[in-house]
């Protein structure tokens, strides 16, 4: 029981996250509209920046929608999820890294630092709960070799 409902919480986040994504994008929108009245660059690197951030939060969304999909059919330390876990983080890592950079690079004020910091946090614990899926899977390995 406790399982069903960890994985109801799973979905209900993915909701939210993917919620997020759509008014990241709808932000995009927003901006596009204000580079027809601005004459600057720096607009169209705001623009950039917040669409790799909205990637970003998309690909945590099909992450984690990913994982409680198989969490239902109860499918959670096996070796895709590990390398699925693995792979995303690394691209959200980069996709943060490169977001900092362009903010940093270009000066855009508008932007705050800390969506790119998240993004980068989020990646590593991405990458770190990969390795507590290898772990685990190695335990239960050993278990089913011990019984």
């Amino acid at each position: 029981m406790k399982t069903n409902s960890l994985v109801q919480f799973c979905n209900i986040f993915t909701v939210f996250t993917a919620f997020y994504g759509v008014t990241e994008f709808l932000g995009i929108f927003n901006l596009c509209y204000k580079l027809g009245k601005d004459d600057t660059d720096k607009l169209l690197w705001q623009v950039l920046v917040h669409g790799i951030e909205a990637w970003g939060i998309i690909i945590c969304c099909i992450l984690f929608f990913t994982l409680t999909s198989r969490a239902k059919k109860g499918r959670i330390f096996i070796v895709e999820n590990e390398k699925l876990m693995m792979i995303l983080g690394g691209i959200i890592i980069w996709i943060g890294l490169i977001s900092y950079g362009l903010i940093k690079i270009f000066s855009i004020i508008t932007l705050t630092v800390s969506s790119a910091f998240m993004l980068c946090l989020i990646g590593m614990v991405f990458v770190f709960f990969s390795f507590i899926f290898k772990m685990g899977r190695q335990f239960k390995e050993e278990q089913e070799l011990i019984i």
